[in-house]
């Protein structure tokens, strides 16, 4: 018998009989079954707050890696669903889709591990020389260059005609390197 049927037969027996819980006996069955059903309501509230961080999680790191496009959104949706906009409602009706078919923590974790790589990246061209960090700059296709950038905080230069200037984004990367490398040496113990 599932609980909502005990509950309501509960409920009947007790208003047909409301003595019962003044009975000694009774007494401690019933505030039993009232902290039972109290830890129940603080469980649910608990997971429904649990549920709305996951979904606030999930929609910043869609943001956070410039994901927000219908085209992405459709792309991952557990139920195939299509995805003609990307506002704000859409954004929370894919975090709900994703957190009913087990998939938030997934999506949020593959999306900060994208992120992950290029700040990564620009870490270890810190510690390249500046030729050597030319070099690994130019292993990059154009679409990496721009992931690089935009997780990176570092303004990428696109043409008049659509496609990346690598000359000037690579000069703007160059620029932000000086700029972290002047900050690390001013920070550093010692200074």
């Amino acid at each position: 018998m599932s609980l909502t049927r005990h509950l309501e037969e509960l409920s009947s027996l007790l208003a047909a009989h409301p003595e019962i819980e003044e009975q000694p006996d009774l007494a401690e069955a019933c505030t039993r079954l009232t902290a039972a059903i109290e830890h129940l309501q603080a469980e649910h509230t608990a997971l429904g707050r649990r549920r709305r961080v996951l979904a606030l999680d999930l929609i910043a790191a869609i943001g956070n890696n410039h994901r927000s496009t219908p085209e992405w959104l459709t792309a991952n949706s557990p139920s195939g669903r299509q995805y003609q906009h990307a506002n704000r409602q859409d954004l929370e009706e894919f975090a709900e889709e994703a957190i009913q078919h087990g998939r938030a923590r997934q999506l949020i974790d593959e999306l900060s591990g994208h992120r992950q790589r290029w700040t990564t990246l620009l870490g270890e061209l810190l510690k390249l020389t500046e030729t050597e960090a030319d070099e690994r700059l130019n292993e990059l296709d154009d679409a990496a260059l721009l992931e690089f950038c935009e997780a990176n905080g570092i303004r990428a230069s696109i043409s008049k005609k659509g496609p990346i200037n690598r000359r000037r984004t690579v000069t703007n990367i160059a620029q932000k390197m000086v700029e972290l490398r002047a900050f690390l040496s001013l920070s550093a113990p010692g200074r």
